[in-house]
């Protein structure tokens, strides 16, 4: 089987040497949702947060949020995440230049991605809104990929943005791949 100059295999399969492959800036965040804890790291797979609202809260600019898929039931389907979950962005001072002219914000440039089910590509990540709405985002540069979301009767997703000011950025640079 090839491999891919980003270390996988090609046509999926696990990443040639056991790592997966992320910029070596950013820090790996784990989410199972089957034997994930709320106390946990989330730095490993096998030491996953339970939730989507665990590793978002926990994520800072750069970083990558890793969520393993739920299994299928017979009479349900796929089964979903079902949380609300709020990204906010908060200005933390000096930009790269060492002035407060231009802030920095957290987090920024966070990507959210739905990994593959082991057996079938197609039931992949599966996320609901809980109450309100699954996804709302004041940060800019967010990035989901491969995450199907559902609204039934709710809002799924919501990315703010004022237009006047920098307190909502979140449609910035935000991307969604599936």
């Amino acid at each position: 089987m090839t491999i891919s100059p980003d270390g996988l295999y090609q046509y999926g399969g696990a990443p040639v040497g056991g790592s997966l492959w992320a910029s070596p800036w950013s820090k790996v965040i784990f989410v199972d949702g089957v034997n994930g804890k709320t106390g946990n790291s989330g730095e490993r797979p096998d030491d996953a947060f339970s939730t989507i609202a665990l590793a978002t809260a926990k994520a800072k600019t750069g970083d990558v949020i890793y969520i393993r898929p739920l299994d299928y039931a017979i009479g349900r389907g796929v089964e979903r995440y079902s949380e609300d979950v709020s990204i906010t962005m908060t200005n933390t001072g000096l930009n790269y230049a060492g002035t407060t002219t231009f802030p920095l914000v957290q987090p920024s440039n966070i990507s959210i991605i739905g990994c593959a089910h082991k057996t079938n590509a197609q039931y992949a990540v599966r996320w609901k809104p809980a109450t309100a709405t699954a996804l709302t985002n004041t940060s800019p540069n967010l990035h989901v990929e491969n995450i199907g979301f559902f609204a039934e009767d709710l809002l799924a997703i919501s990315l703010l943005s004022n237009g006047s000011t920098d307190t909502q950025r979140g449609m910035d640079g935000t991307s969604f791949y599936n």
